[in-house]
């Protein structure tokens, strides 16, 4: 699936969850209830709050009219049972607050009200995640043992492999966690404001290689100047030993600050909307080593060491909105699905350097700037700002172990629209004109341009809430 189809899939996925959520606040007013009042015993489930057993010794129930209130527990699960009586004692007194009914009991609406006390949470989570890869072109290649040397490692003839590149990098799983820290700031849990964290491990796919491991070694490019495939040889027999290494890296991390509303609590479910900041930052690398010494007649012993280096960081910020369905699927377990999008804009730095070190065989050394795909065309820090959007899908199933712990395990997908990554930002034409040194002559390749693309992140999430 391209970048471009998946970016509509998320996107519709992303409405359709806003559209379906919503309308559960218009579902039935008179929906069947889990229990009932029979004479002064409540019969059913009534959901409870983490450490509602202890909430419910100090809560009482307050009638609007009558005789003075009686006093009861609140139910914590399918076999507890509210039994009033005016031979409890009495507890510590709230003020009756029709916005704090539990819709889950029309009789706790007007007349019977419990309000639980303020609280917080905090959640932990290990994620195991696989990103979008970092696309390169051919970085390294090989060919047959009797190559001729002026085609030995160019693309197109016949015997030569890709060794590393012209594939997506660095996909592997990663470790990394997330952790959200939350305040509702009322009695009644109606608002809340929570802030979460996350990093995914550093991921790095790194390749080496010699002339003890290949007969032939080259470097790929395309010679801007006479447009044709062409290759640095790194090992050939009788002329050049050397070896390369290519390392390539990607970081991702985010924060989030949001507001949480109840729109809507029930016995089986409750619908919280998001309103809030993201901050979402994706860095890529890409570094190539390469060392090699002469074997031909003349240079013999003569070394170069260069390398090339890719780097970019995008920085997203953006206001978000998002839908938040719980469902109690029984007093143990329950499912959460969340919806978010953030609408911002991207800030994209890429930085191209690259450097030749050259040693003759008088030992004089000559330092020069540029590499072999890095040159003084395209060596640089560039930046752009464009506008950009990020949305996330998740689902979460809890496990709940008594005084506020519960075990989650979910999954999650996050995607990132128009970010410019380490291998897209090569220019693969060169004019070798310019290489060691030399004083350009004719086309300026390889050139600097904004490439852009977009990035997803997602993967499985194992942590514990704790509420408190």
């Amino acid at each position: 699936m391209s970048h471009r189809s998946l970016a509509g899939v998320l996107l519709i996925c992303t409405l359709f969850c806003f559209t379906g959520l919503a309308s559960v606040q218009s579902s039935e007013p008179n929906a069947p209830r889990l229990g009932y009042w029979a004479g002064d015993k409540w019969i059913g489930y009534a959901p409870a709050k983490p450490k509602q057993k202890e909430r419910a010794q100090t809560s009482r129930v307050v009638q609007a009219d009558g005789p003075p209130a009686k006093q009861g527990v609140v139910p914590t699960n399918f076999q507890e049972e509210i039994s009033l009586g005016v031979d409890e004692v009495l507890v510590d007194r709230v003020e009756t607050n029709s916005d704090c009914a539990d819709d889950c009991c029309p009789q706790m609406s007007s007349q019977d009200v419990y309000c639980a006390p303020s609280g917080s949470w905090g959640r932990a989570e290990y994620q195991l995640w696989w990103t979008d890869g970092m696309n390169a072109p051919p970085l390294v290649t090989t060919g047959p043992d009797n190559a001729l040397q002026n085609e030995a490692g160019r693309l197109g003839q016949p015997g030569t492999r890709v060794l590393f590149g012209n594939s997506g990098l660095t996909t592997d799983a990663r470790s990394g966690g997330r952790f959200t820290f939350g305040k509702w700031l009322d009695p009644c849990e109606r608002w809340g404001v929570e802030a979460t964290y996350m990093t995914l491990g550093e991921e790095t796919e790194s390749f080496a290689a010699s002339n003890n491991n290949y007969t032939i070694l080259a470097r790929p490019f395309r010679d801007a100047v006479n447009n044709v495939q062409s290759a640095q040889l790194i090992a050939y027999p009788n002329f050049v030993d050397g070896n390369i290494g290519v390392t390539a890296t990607t970081e991702f991390q985010g924060v989030e600050v949001l507001l949480r509303r109840v729109a809507r609590r029930d016995c089986c479910s409750q619908v919280d909307f998001l309103i809030g900041w993201r901050w979402a930052q994706l860095n890529d690398e890409l570094l190539i080593d390469e060392f090699t010494t002469s074997r031909a007649a003349g240079t013999n012993g003569a070394t170069i060491a260069l390398f090339d280096r890719f780097d970019t960081i995008n920085d997203f910020h953006g206001a978000e909105v998002g839908v938040n369905l719980q469902y109690q699927l029984d007093p143990c377990w329950s499912l959460d699905m969340i919806s978010k999008i953030a609408l911002g804009g991207t800030k994209s730095v890429a930085h191209v350097r690259g450097q030749a070190t050259a040693t003759d065989v008088t030992n004089q050394v000559t330092v020069t700037q540029g590499g072999l795909l890095t040159q003084p065309t395209n060596i640089g820090r560039y930046e752009r700002s464009h506008v950009a959007f990020t949305s996330e899908l998740g689902v979460t199933l809890r496990r709940q172990f008594g005084c506020g712990l519960e075990a989650t395990f979910g999954y999650s997908v996050i995607y990132l629209s128009d970010v410019a990554r380490a291998g897209d930002q090569i220019d693969f034409d060169v004019n070798a004109s310019q290489i060691a040194g030399g004083a350009l002559v004719g086309t300026a390749r390889p050139a600097f341009a904004f490439n852009a693309t977009d990035f997803w992140a997602q993967g499985l999430n194992f942590g514990l809430n704790y509420e408190f």
